[in-house]
């Protein structure tokens, strides 16, 4: 898995220096050395891609390949830490989950223990499973943390780049387009007329399409942090959190589970809230939403049947739009008039 230099790439100038004191900094000589500088020098290279930054600082000679070695294993050990603080966490919503559904426990809670969750006198620990301060800020921290990650932040563009399709390029359009020859199929067996489906995409195009200034309204839950920012300037998001980032004006405070959803056209219930400055979140109404992103919080989650809940809420706050065979009913009778 060793990377190779291709023939005729130029060698930094800095680089033998670097490799000889790594040499000579070896604990050992011989084979052993020769495993042992490889292992290091794969070490600081990946440091350097994880933090380019990095690089200035080496060429200067104020770091060395086992510097960057170090902080490459120090990394390692934090995004470990990040990783049992937030399974653990989830492992202990299952475990007072399942005490609290009358169901057996026991393999939860030893796999929580080993990975470091622990947590839980063997009653449920809903409270403290579910709402123990100490451990949402922690867990909160780390989400956080975890939310600056090239695969996250990867998700993110992908969440918008899909919405764009959707709203901007013409997805939603040709998606309700094909419905429409679909119940054509099967109404009649065969497809719409020509004039028929140009006045679909026409006439979806005129009702569900997004112009450039026009924001899409995207609701992301599970937000520690502020994720769709200013970068994304065809997205308004709202944030929304269990325990959002301490000290974020942007992410609101909200059980999305105890949401309540309001008649349509309503305007959002928040209420001020002592911790986190952006209010917490009481109210959405019906079909406010052109996109809601949950992300990773699905899997969090630890039982079925909440995932459930959540998508089915998810789903309530997005628009409805009307049935194929209304868009191939008013795309028939558009047709109809131009051509009469």
């Amino acid at each position: 898995g060793g990377r190779r230099l291709e023939r005729g790439q130029a060698v930094h100038p800095a680089a033998p220096g670097l490799v000889n004191g790594l040499v000579a900094a070896s604990p050992s000589s011989g084979d052993a050395c020769a495993a042992w500088v490889h292992r290091t020098a794969m070490q600081a290279v990946a440091a350097l891609e994880n933090e380019p930054s990095l690089g200035e600082a080496t060429v200067a000679g104020s770091l060395g390949l086992l510097d960057l070695a170090g902080a490459q294993a120090d990394r390692r050990a934090a995004a470990l830490r990040m990783y049992n603080v937030i399974n653990g966490h989830h492992l202990d919503m299952r475990r007072a989950a399942a005490a609290a559904e009358g169901e057996d426990s026991d393999g939860v809670s030893a796999e929580a223990e080993e990975r470091g969750g622990g947590g839980g006198d063997g009653d449920g620990g809903g409270a403290e499973a579910w709402g123990s301060e100490e451990r949402l800020r922690g867990y909160a921290a780390a989400a956080t943390q975890i939310g600056t990650r090239d695969w996250v932040r990867a998700g993110i563009d992908w969440s918008v780049r899909q919405a764009d399709a959707f709203y901007r390029e013409g997805e939603g359009c040709r998606l309700t387009k094909r419905e429409a020859v679909r119940e054509s199929y099967r109404r009649s067996g065969g497809p719409p007329t020509d004039e028929v489906r140009a006045m679909l995409l026409r006439l979806a195009r005129e009702g569900g399409g997004r112009e450039a200034g026009e924001p899409i309204k995207l609701l992301d839950v599970g937000s520690c942090g502020t994720l769709f920012d200013e970068r994304y300037e065809g997205v308004r998001a709202t944030a929304l959190d269990l325990c959002p980032q301490e000290g974020n004006r942007a992410v609101l405070q909200c059980d999305f589970l105890q949401l309540r959803v309001s008649p349509a056209g309503s305007e959002p219930e928040v209420e001020p809230h002592d911790r986190f400055p952006a209010g917490a979140l009481r109210s959405l109404a019906e079909g406010s939403f052109d996109a809601v992103v949950l992300s990773l919080v699905l899997s969090y989650l630890p039982l079925p049947h909440q995932r459930g809940e959540m998508v089915l809420k998810a789903r309530q706050l997005l628009p409805s739009p009307d049935p194929p065979e209304v868009h191939l009913a008013a795309a028939a009778a558009a047709a109809a008039a131009v051509t009469a």
